[in-house]
Formats: C-alpha cells, sequence, structure tokens
C-alpha cells in the first residue's frame, strides 16, 4: 500500500471515486487529496479538502430595502469570486433569516444544506 497527494487534474480519479460512494465532487486547482493506493493502484481510501471562500456578512440600510440590491450585490461577488477562480463559496447563518437570505440571493444555483465543522491548522 501507498499514500500519494492528488491535486491539480490529479484530483479527478479520486473525484469520481468519491462521488461514486457519496462523497462531494472534487474541483482541479483547489482541492487536494491524501490517497491509500493497494498493490495494483486502486484507491482504497482518501482523506480530501477543498478550498472555499466564507460569505462573511452582507447588509442594505433599511430605507434601501426591498429594492434588488442585496441581488445585485450578490451578483457582483459572485462574478467577482468567479473571475477571481473562486467556485465555492459557503455561510454558517446564525439566524433562518441568514440562511433564507443566503439561499434566495445571487445566482440561482442550489444551495446544498450541510452543518458545518471548521478546524485551524
Amino acid at each position: 500500500m501507498k499514500i500519494e497527494i492528488a491535486k491539480g487534474e490529479a484530483i479527478k480519479e479520486v473525484s469520481d471515486f468519491g462521488v461514486s460512494i457519496g462523497n462531494n465532487i472534487l474541483i482541479p486547482g483547489v482541492a487536494v487529496a491524501a490517497v491509500l493506493r493497494d498493490d495494483d493502484g486502486k484507491i482504497i481510501g482518501f482523506a480530501a479538502a477543498q478550498a472555499a471562500c466564507h460569505a462573511a456578512g452582507s447588509y442594505i440600510s433599511p430605507e434601501f430595502r426591498k429594492k434588488g440590491y442585496t441581488y445585485d450585490l450578490r451578483m457582483a461577488l459572485e462574478n467577482e469570486l468567479k473571475s477571481d477562480g473562486i467556485p465555492v463559496y459557503f455561510a454558517i447563518p446564525n439566524t433562518e433569516f441568514e440562511r433564507e437570505l443566503f439561499k434566495k440571493y445571487g445566482s440561482k444555483k442550489p444551495i446544498k444544506e450541510q452543518i458545518v465543522q471548521i478546524k485551524e491548522l
């Protein structure tokens, strides 16, 4: 058995394997994985991490709410993130309002609801 590091385009094989067993898609360029292979090169285990940005907050003055500015701001932010090569970002909402706000504004791609754990390195 051998442990190797996969990143860049090599992450696709790990991603395909992971998706086949119910894990998330790993994105080349932002994911890295430690891969355990048997003597025939078959993946028998992996541990992966993927870079993402944290949605750190938003605000609109009360007198300017309900005019579409939140949507415009979020779209501008998401377009900038994409142009910077950042394909995913996440929120850790403190309230139901914040949860619904993140889900509602910005791109129309669906939100994946999960519990987040944070580990500082």
